[in-house]
């Protein structure tokens, strides 16, 4: 390992006491007179004038803040005006270091147009120890408004220890030497200098890389030995000494549909939205329960055999054998040891609910006994039981380790006596029915609006979102929805152990699925990856949805806290809303059916279609054939300049062994491969050049601990 990575992490800034730090505003970009940059050490978040106001509206504007003495600075807390003002910035960036000419980016994001301060995080870290600060940068990208920049009010919160800042400032001193030394000895095996090289590394004690990368590097750069350089390199694979690439790779979506290949009539469910499906993984089965087909509400229950693919139908009507009444926007999950699905809530059209003459509309509450076939309604009235009103667009998770049945959101229904009652509607807090007790708690009430401006911090109710649990952390996770007009792309985590929420997201980061679609949400437990899926929004039509948010695939995990956007690489279902989701983590394959793709001229069109949908990861073996094939290919490059007939056999045989001839585009590249028998020497690059140049690219397939620095020395000369 490159001794550069081992002496600058022994420290982790979490051992000191984060306080306010002191500062002083020394440089900044402009300024209108009247709205000094150092205003903003000021808080009077009611006073218009207390600010700094940039001269100009141009971006980037900045202002570069002087700490009083070097710390770790951990948090910047920006404040604001006291309500929203078209001034206030959007986006912006934080750079820091103990030199105001190189500063490195500490953080990059956007603020809200409100009178609430917010925080942003800071990078304080660099491989793995803390990194000190003595100036602070802050760029300024957009505004809210088109008009010119305000910063009302900057705090910055780190840590001042002296023995953790010393001892982090001298870490940092000796890394930043190392990495000289290390960039120079890159340099110097780059152009061949081999003695100083050897020279160098000897009297400054220092590793550039990990030996098998020194190992290849002599092979492949200096003897031309293609063979034990391919050695070489499946050696590293298998130590799993490019795992960190591998994982950081993008993810592909592959999706298949399933035919109806059934000659039987009434076979396959009809077209509908607003179903629920669940899955049985042991015994590879999925329900589906209701729905609405465009004209009328559904009853009929049916089950999938995935191994045999073929649909089932259980019951054309469950109310005939005392199950629930045609329903859709209800919600279904599944206890599958003991073989029980719950199906709970209903919407309610303006008809029926104008024939109401009750102030509360009761839900009722069914299981299903997948081992007797037989239903129970196990409430009329949920509320009366101490559970949630008649609710829809909820959801709901079922708990193994507790036995407990989890529902979070869901507009209320109301009758007609209630409508225009109150200024909003009302949505549905968080529950728990605990399965073996019979019994209903509440764990967060139906906040309304004024109560969440007495509690801002409470996770807001909300219908059309989603929500999944990670069994082995007892974590629920809840994503999105719909809030009144509000679209909410927030992520929340509940847990279940403590009874404590977290917001992990508030819906700044660009980087993270948008807000106002249709969200569905599954969970991987062997990675700790949240998969969600995005159709269309019910404002939007599947013709009309042209962004990348619609229809798109994004993976959260659970352990980094990032998103990353998946690509699908085949023909994939068309944006839709009101369709239903699985996943069988057994197989690595989700199940999505049905829904309403919200088409303008057939507003009563649904849709029955079903589709597979797998999640393609780059393995080992998908690397090992890239680089084995990047390598043959540079010895055939070779042999084109000394033996061309040597070089087309060497082509056709071991260079054609490692190349996916099923892959149109790699075959194509393949053959392309033939005009290199004719191209002019002396119009190419040296070989020792074209060598190297493939050592870095494979060098950097390597964690940056483990390889020879990314920059080269001649990019820091001035001109």
């Amino acid at each position: 390992m490159a001794a550069s990575s081992s002496k600058f992490k022994e420290e982790n800034s979490s051992s000191g006491n984060v306080t306010r730090l002191s500062y002083d505003v020394v440089e900044w970009s402009s300024y209108s007179p009247g709205y000094h940059p150092k205003l903003i050490k000021e808080n009077k978040p009611d006073d218009l004038t207390s600010r700094w106001l940039s001269e100009s509206g141009r971006p980037p504007q900045h202002v570069t803040l002087q700490l009083s003495h070097p710390a770790i600075v951990t948090e910047a807390v920006f404040g604001k005006y006291c309500r929203p003002h078209a001034c206030n910035v959007h986006k912006l960036k934080i750079m820091g270091g103990m030199n105001s000419e190189y500063l490195v980016r500490l953080a990059e994001g956007e603020l809200k147009n409100d009178g609430c301060s917010e925080t942003i995080a800071l990078r304080h870290t660099l491989k793995n120890g803390p990194f000190p600060c003595l100036y602070v940068k802050i760029v300024l990208l957009d505004t809210w408004g088109q008009t010119n920049f305000s910063l009302w009010h900057v705090d910055l919160l780190g840590i001042t220890d002296p023995s953790i800042v010393k001892g982090a400032a001298h870490r940092l001193k000796e890394f930043q030497q190392e990495e000289a030394v290390r960039l120079c000895l890159k340099h110097l095996r780059q152009n061949d200098y081999q003695e100083a090289f050897a020279s160098l590394q000897k009297q400054a004690h220092l590793d550039l890389e990990h030996p098998l990368l020194t190992e290849l590097h002599h092979e492949l750069v200096q003897e031309g030995d293609y063979t034990k350089a391919e050695l070489i390199f499946t050696r590293a694979v298998s130590d799993g000494l490019l795992d960190s690439h591998i994982k950081e790779q993008p993810l592909q979506a592959i999706w298949e549909m399933i035919e109806d290949k059934s000659c039987e009539v009434n076979s396959w469910p009809c077209a509908r939205g607003g179903h629920q499906l669940c899955l049985d993984v042991n015994a590879q089965l999925i329900y589906l329960f209701g729905g609405w087909d465009g004209i009328q509400e559904l009853s009929d229950f049916w089950v999938f055999n995935i191994n045999g693919k073929q649909w089932k139908c259980l019951s054309r009507d469950t109310t005939q054998q005392g199950g629930p009444s045609p329903r859709s926007c209800h919600k279904m999950c599944l206890d599958a040891e003991n073989q029980i699905i719950y199906v709970i809530g209903r919407y309610l059209n303006q008809d029926t609910r104008t024939s109401l003459f009750t102030i509360t509309v009761p839900g009722d509450f069914y299981s299903y006994s997948i081992q007797t076939g037989k239903w129970e309604e196990l409430s009329s009235d949920t509320h009366a039981d101490g559970g949630p009103k008649l609710i829809y667009d909820h959801q709901i998770s079922f708990n193994p380790v507790n036995k407990t049945v989890y529902l979070f959101g869901g507009r209320v229904i109301t009758s007609y006596l209630q409508e225009g009652v109150g200024d909003d509607h009302i949505f549905s807090g968080l529950y728990a029915y605990q399965c073996l007790e019979r019994k209903w708690v509440c764990l967060r009430p139906d906040y309304t609006k004024k109560d969440l401006l007495t509690y801002p911090d409470q996770m807001k109710p909300r219908m059309a979102h989603t929500m999944v649990l990670c069994r082995e952390k007892q974590m629920l996770y809840i994503i999105g929805g719909q809030r009144e007009k509000e679209s909410l792309c927030d992520m929340w985590q509940y847990n279940i152990s403590s009874d404590t929420t977290l917001l992990l997201t508030d819906g700044s980061n660009q980087h993270q699925p948008a807000a106002g679609y249709t969200v569905r949400a599954t969970f991987e437990p062997s990675n700790s990856e949240l998969y969600l899926h995005m159709g269309i929004s019910r404002r939007e039509t599947a013709s009309s949805s042209e962004d990348s948010n619609s229809n798109s695939i994004w993976v959260y995990t659970t352990e980094t806290k990032k998103w990353s956007k998946v690509t699908s690489i085949s023909p994939s279902p068309c944006p839709r809303y009101a369709y239903q989701l699985v996943y069988d983590p057994t197989n690595n394959t989700h199940y999505l059916f049905g829904g309403n793709p919200g088409t303008p001229s057939a507003s009563s069109l649904r849709l029955n279609d079903m589709w597979t949908m797998k999640i393609k990861r780059q393995t080992r073996e998908n690397l090992l054939q890239k680089c084995v094939y990047t390598i043959r290919k540079q010895k055939y490059n070779e042999l084109t300049r000394v033996d061309p007939s040597d070089a087309l056999r060497y082509l056709q045989t071991t260079l054609a062994e490692c190349v996916n001839h099923n892959n149109p585009a790699h075959s194509q590249e393949f053959r392309s491969l033939t005009s290199q028998l004719f191209s002019e020497v002396d119009s190419l690059p040296s070989v020792r050049e074209i060598r190297s140049q493939l050592f870095d690219k494979i060098s950097s397939l390597f964690p940056p601990t483990l390889s020879q620095p990314r920059a080269d020395l001649i990019n820091f000369i001035d001109y």
